[in-house]
């Protein structure tokens, strides 16, 4: 039989395991997290795909702006490709052999990379996504009829401002949902 002092000098070692219930809603969250990535990766590759075909489609055009701005363009959604892929691969499955703060540390890192991509990232790859959109409007001004030119150039303000109240949206509701995560773990 082992001694009160053995039996408390073992205590700090014992793995406190989560509850059941913050574990329960925090694989929902994260599922749901994760199903967001999912769709922002498949809507980014999609739209990187079709700017591919229209550079494919216009490279015998000897215009450095479209090229340029194609490419910035492109390079831009890949790096958000990249970024989501890398976040996704953080949001596996969680091991329920981890302590409690094994777990809540693995979610506050997912926490902290989600908030780094939402304040960082994605408003300096939004702003030169749109960069390299000005840079082909010097081209467009130049091969479309003035109708088309002027549509073009017109339709691309509310298509912008409708993309960023749409991202905006989008992320005040992960992190909306990662707050929550966060506040749930740390009251256990």
């Amino acid at each position: 039989m082992k001694t009160f002092e053995e039996i408390t000098k073992t205590w700090p070692d014992q793995k406190a395991q989560p509850d059941s219930n913050i574990t329960t809603k925090a694989t929902n969250t994260l599922a749901q997290i994760k199903r967001g990535q999912h769709i922002t990766i498949a809507v980014l590759i999609v739209t990187a795909l079709i700017l591919v075909a229209y550079f494919i489609y216009t490279a015998t055009s000897n215009e450095p702006l479209l090229t340029a701005g194609l490419l910035l363009m492109i390079g831009v959604i890949a790096v958000r490709i990249a970024l989501e892929i890398k976040s996704s691969k953080q949001f596996k499955p969680i091991d329920p052999s981890l302590n409690a703060k094994q777990y809540t540390q693995l979610n506050e890192d997912r926490h902290q990379l989600r908030l780094q991509i939402h304040q960082i990232w994605t408003p300096v790859l939004l702003t030169l996504y749109w960069v390299g959109f000005v840079m082909l409007i010097p081209t467009f001004k130049k091969y479309l009829s003035d109708f088309w030119f002027q549509y073009t150039w017109i339709s691309s303000i509310p298509i912008a401002i409708a993309m960023i109240v749409f991202i905006a949206y989008q992320i005040k509701k992960e992190k909306q949902m990662l707050k929550t995560l966060q506040r749930d773990l740390k009251e256990f």
